[in-house]
């Protein structure tokens, strides 16, 4: 069984280096043995430095003085505390006809923050993270690789970065948004999503919503070409369960629970609010094997 947990090109294992409120953590991840991680991993390798975006786990009031305090930069009228999605939609619309500096990218990235603020009651024990290198390659992804698109919410997953202009179908519905912006993903680069938000309350969740939704609109939606629907981030890894996270909560299994009081203790009070990402170390491991095997007792033989 050992052999499944290698991967066959490049290396099996990531340990990403993040600060806290808790002090510098390591956080390690198992790759997946996948083509759009492996390219993914080359581009990390081929990279000297690590830019983090903003956390999710700033409050609401915090992101919002952010957010217009570079629209006052860029000549944008500032938003509302009772600000809807209607709001940001607008906004969103003046990123796209933008000439995309750093204040517009920011106000981007704020922007999917405060929507998913408002449109989620369980959004204050979220505490998700961008990041990307100064390695700014850019590779087209294949028709065959969106078999690695996985679509539910999982604490601990580690998923390529959408890095496009625009919104894809993932984004839309939630946004209650039309076609305007809409955009597919067509490339893979350095960025990457690091999720700690709560999972999705059963399987298919977001599949069902996006459905539901597409059936009450008048435009079209791909719902009868998944290819194009293209619904999803591509999957790179998942966190293992080490010991440094059990000196934070010493029950293992507690971990593997969806949303566990743990996990979201460590999102508010361990990452906190000033959460960002150091660096990243690519490593061949057998430490997600070994997790398993002592987490699950699993009777493998030696």
């Amino acid at each position: 069984m050992k052999e499944i947990f290698q991967n066959s090109t490049g290396f099996n294992t990531a340990k990403i280096n993040v600060n806290a409120s808790a002090g510098d953590i390591d956080l390690f991840y198992h790759l997946n043995d996948n083509p759009v991680q492996h390219i993914w991993q080359d581009i990390h390798r081929n990279s000297t430095k690590i830019i983090s975006g903003q956390n999710s786990g700033k409050s609401f009031k915090k992101l919002l003085a952010k957010l217009n305090q570079l629209c006052e930069l860029e000549n944008v009228n500032p938003l509302q505390d009772d600000l809807s999605q209607k709001d940001l939609n607008y906004l969103h619309n003046l990123y796209v006809e933008s000439d995309h500096n750093d204040n517009w990218l920011q106000i981007n990235e704020l922007i999917h923050l405060l929507e998913n603020k408002i449109d989620d009651s369980f959004a204050d024990f979220d505490n998700s993270i961008n990041f990307y290198s100064d390695n700014k390659s850019s590779i087209p992804l294949k028709e065959e690789y969106k078999m690695f698109l996985t679509s539910d919410a999982m604490w601990g997953r580690l998923v390529l970065g959408y890095a496009s202009l625009g919104k894809d179908w993932v984004v839309i519905p939630g946004d209650n948004d039309d076609r305007t912006d809409l955009e597919l993903q067509k490339y893979i680069t350095s960025e990457a999503y690091l999720s700690f938000s709560c999972e999705e309350p059963y399987p298919c969740f977001r599949e069902l919503k996006t459905y539901n939704w597409a059936k009450t609109k008048d435009f079209y939606v791909p719902i009868d070409n998944l290819n194009d629907l293209n619904l999803g981030r591509y999957f790179l890894g998942q966190l293992i369960i080490t010991d440094n996270l059990l000196d934070y909560h010493p029950a293992p299994s507690d971990w593997y629970i969806s949303n566990h009081s743990c996990k979201l203790d460590f999102n508010k009070n361990i990452l906190g609010e000033h959460f960002s990402v150091n660096s990243i170390e690519f490593m061949n491991t057998s430490l997600a094997y070994n997790q398993f095997i002592k987490h699950t007792k699993f009777p493998c033989k030696k």
